[in-house]
């Protein structure tokens, strides 16, 4: 749909009001001045015909009186030549003509006009007709006729009428110029608004200033302005504040990453030599020794798990501060892990003669769907917790279910519940804060870091829950969280499989094992272990000399190690990957075995073609299982 243009402004829509107002008063002044002068003609009219009408009767009467028509004749030739008369005629009583000047002798006088009519369509040319008698000495003589021409006065009507319409035309004329001048000047400082508002909303923080004044419009441009500098600076602290907290967030994102290379930096070099002390450790308990001997090795493996604890928590703590830990979701059999949670703690429970069990509600669905490695983390450290400060009496895990809306989500109750020494209501709140401990004095009777319950109330938030505690002194304490998750008819294997498998000592005799590893301790640990399994061990000391060996040599399974000189094992296992698909191969199994213990590494691992994963220190029965699972796919565990 078109437009018109001059009335989307006010300027056009005052412009044509103007113009339509004063069109119309013209027009009405002019009909009324044309009306009045019509009526004022006609009048003159009449007048002119009651002056004449008496000189031309005492011209005429004394020879009508004297049946003189000839002299009547003669008086009504020259009186028809004055200006303005259309015709003179004179009848007697009875209408016979008697003189007549002006009008054809064989047609019949017009009738006298009763009134005025300027334009009387019927008359062909515009006349006033009047007809009076002529009396002498109280007789009537005869009629007298005479016709006044009007087409001067219609003349004078025309011309008036026109120079009324040009006199309208020039003032409309001249008014709409005056108007449109008027309007321009009102309505420039609003186009100019309109103008920098239009800029603004383009973007352009610092339009042109728009003219300000002390009128009203001049007012609302200066407010505009104003309007337009506090937007200005109100964006431009905006951006500053957004630019600083964009830099702030780009530091604090470096610094993650440092503190993440960092931390994996520190657990590599921990558990490296780790490893060699449990391991070895290990090898040294197999082996014959004297009473105090295992003593002395045992309290060396007790407390090199111990650091262990306290490394794997700084970097749980870590992790999660960082926002870098990321949760599964895969089936998990409860009443497995509950089982094996209780089997897991079941000898330390004994040795200090407590009682530890779970008890689940009778719907409690066996499969659900959420992170079991991180759900059991949870659990170990509130029953660890519970059974170090449980001197008498029992711990036991309470279980429930409750239906969500959704059709297969569930909410999970946990509660773990001892009898043992409780906990000060002043000091509740400050158990889940890191670095902190009820007591002072319970860091040094029963060690820790302060972070085990930390991790568990963040891990607990993680899984869409919330942890509480109730607990008094001396009268025991229950650790109470709960747990978003979804019911899965998906059995699973991984979670319900028991912590330790027996396995026959001969079930991996004559395996060829491709061990690359670089450092010398776990280079004799993992050949003395694997060799006491049966397995024959081929050493190779970093990535190329593990390509060498593959190329002259068939193996069963290869245990590559991360970071080492010359090509690492990432390195090595692409062009190991590579090699299988360009000669045709069969696949080489490939397990990591690494200090790196971060879920990144795993992930690394896994994308550069190995098969599985294990992280240092590891137990002799983990890395059993796992290189039975690939070495023996017949007999997975």
């Amino acid at each position: 749909m078109m437009h018109f243009l001059p009335l989307r402004t006010v300027r056009g829509k005052l412009l044509l009001l103007a113009i339509a107002v004063e069109a119309l008063m013209l027009t009405l002044l002019v009909a009324n001045s044309l009306r009045l002068l019509t009526d004022n003609m006609g009048t003159q009219a009449r007048i002119h015909a009651e002056q004449i009408a008496p000189v031309l009767i005492a011209a005429i009467v004394a020879p009508l009186a004297q049946r003189d028509y000839a002299t009547v004749q003669a008086v009504l030739d020259e009186s028809s030549a004055v200006d303005g008369i259309d015709y003179l005629a004179v009848t007697d009583i009875s209408g016979k003509r008697l003189a007549s000047s002006g009008w054809p002798a064989d047609q019949e006088l017009p009738l006298p006009d009763k009134e005025f009519h300027l334009f009387d369509n019927e008359k062909a040319s515009p006349r006033y007709d009047v007809m009076i008698p002529v009396d002498a000495y109280g007789q009537k003589l005869a009629i007298l006729h005479f016709g006044l021409s009007l087409k001067q006065i219609i003349q004078a009507h025309g011309q008036l009428f026109k120079q009324g319409v040009g006199i309208a035309l020039l003032e409309i004329i001249l008014s709409a110029g005056l108007m449109a001048l008027l309007g321009y000047f009102l309505t420039r400082h609003l186009s100019a608004l309109t103008v920098a508002s239009r800029a603004v909303a383009a973007g352009n923080l610092t339009p042109p200033p728009v003219p300000e004044g002390d009128d009203e419009v001049g007012h609302l441009g200066a407010t505009f302005n104003a309007m337009s500098r506090a937007i200005a600076e109100r964006i431009r602290e905006l951006t500053e504040a957004r630019d600083e907290e964009k830099r702030l967030a780009q530091a604090a994102e470096a610094g993650a990453r440092e503190k993440t290379a960092f931390l994996a930096t520190v657990s590599h070099e921990i558990r490296t030599p780790m490893n060699g002390i449990l391991g070895m450790t290990d090898l040294a308990l197999s082996t014959e020794l004297t009473a105090e001997q295992r003593e002395y090795l045992t309290w060396v493996k007790l407390s090199g798990e111990s650091l262990m604890r306290v490394l794997n928590d700084i970097l749980d703590f870590s992790k999660i501060d960082a926002g870098q830990l990321s949760l599964e979701k895969v089936p998990l059999n409860l009443p497995a892990m509950l089982d094996s949670m209780v089997g897991i703690y079941s000898a330390q429970a004994s040795e200090k003669g407590l009682t530890l069990s779970w008890q689940a509600a009778p719907d409690l669905p066996a499969q659900i769907v959420s992170d079991p490695v991180r759900l059991r983390q949870i659990l170990s450290n509130l029953v660890a917790n519970a059974l170090k400060f449980t001197e008498h009496g029992s711990v036991s895990i309470r279980v429930s279910a409750e239906p969500l809306a959704t059709v297969d989500a569930l909410k999970l109750h946990f509660s773990v519940v001892d009898t043992g020494i409780g906990i000060p209501s002043d000091k509740l709140e400050m158990i889940f804060a890191p670095f902190s401990q009820a007591e002072s004095s319970t860091t040094r009777k029963y060690g820790g870091t302060g972070l085990g319950l930390a991790i568990v109330s963040r891990l607990v938030k993680l899984l869409g829950g919330e942890i509480n505690v109730v607990s008094q002194p001396g009268q025991g304490s229950t650790f109470s969280f709960s747990i978003n998750c979804r019911m899965s008819e998906t059995p699973h294997a991984r979670a319900s499989a028991p912590a330790s498998t027996p396995v026959p000592d001969n079930s991996l005799a004559g395996k060829k094992i491709l061990l690359v590893e670089d450092t010398p301790v776990n280079q004799i640990l993992g050949r003395k272990l694997l060799a006491k399994f049966g397995c024959e061990v081929t050493l190779a000391e970093d990535g190329l000399q593990a390509l060498a060996a593959c190329a002259t040599a068939d193996f069963d399974l290869a245990l590559m190690d991360m970071q080492m000189p010359n090509m690492d094992g990432l390195e090595a296992t692409r062009q190991l990957r590579a090699r299988e698909r360009e000669s045709g191969r069969p696949r080489l199994p490939i397990i990591a075995l690494t200090a790196n213990a971060m879920s990144a590494d795993r992930d690394n691992c896994l994308a550069a073609g190995m098969d599985d994963f294990i992280a240092k220190p590891f137990r002799a029965d983990s890395m059993l299982e796992v290189i039975r699972r690939h070495c023996l796919p017949e007999n997975p565990a």
